[in-house]
């Protein structure tokens, strides 16, 4: 730590209730917090604080994502560079919800990829992750909501590969 911060801790730490001289005496020696003490509990804040803004960073870019993925996926019937896009964004999404550690992140995100996929003609894979997705929004995560998205993108990918089995 640099010996101005140092410094500075030290001043900040002189003011904080549990250090200054109380006249009413109403703590013991036992209660008081040293100065030693607040100082080994910086790193810990510091290390909190840099955590919460990776969170928050990470939030971010899961909605952010999710309205260019949601762009990409409307464009993809029209041209396959659209759809190759939303590939890349869902595989994306899906990394940032498994950092999260989040489990209906992570659901939304195969959910995603499953479309993506099947946008780029890969029906089996899109039926593989939809069909497992399914099961285990069933069986573990229990969450309606993800359910109906989960439902509807399996119809959505049937839709789609009898339409390109038309198409062909």
């Amino acid at each position: 730590m640099p010996s101005d911060t140092k410094k500075s801790n030290m001043n900040t730490m002189s003011k904080l209730p549990c250090n200054s001289d109380d006249a009413s005496g109403s703590e013991s020696e036992d209660e008081k917090v040293t100065e030693r003490q607040v100082a080994l509990h910086l790193p810990s804040a510091h290390l909190a604080e840099r955590f919460s803004r990776h969170v928050g960073i990470c939030e971010r870019s899961m909605w952010e994502l999710s309205t260019l993925g949601g762009a990409f996926a409307s464009m993809s019937g029209y041209a396959s560079k659209w759809a190759n896009h939303l590939l890349k964004v869902s595989t994306f999404q899906l990394m940032i919800a498994r950092k999260l550690q989040n489990e209906l992140y992570e659901s939304r995100a195969r959910i995603f990829l499953a479309n993506a996929f099947a946008s780029n003609g890969h029906f089996d894979k899109a039926k593989e992750i939809i069909s497992k997705e399914l099961a285990y929004v069933k069986s573990d995560l229990k969450d309606e909501t993800i359910l109906k998205v989960a439902t509807a993108m399996n119809t959505r990918i049937k839709s789609m590969e009898k339409k390109a089995i038309k198409d062909t």
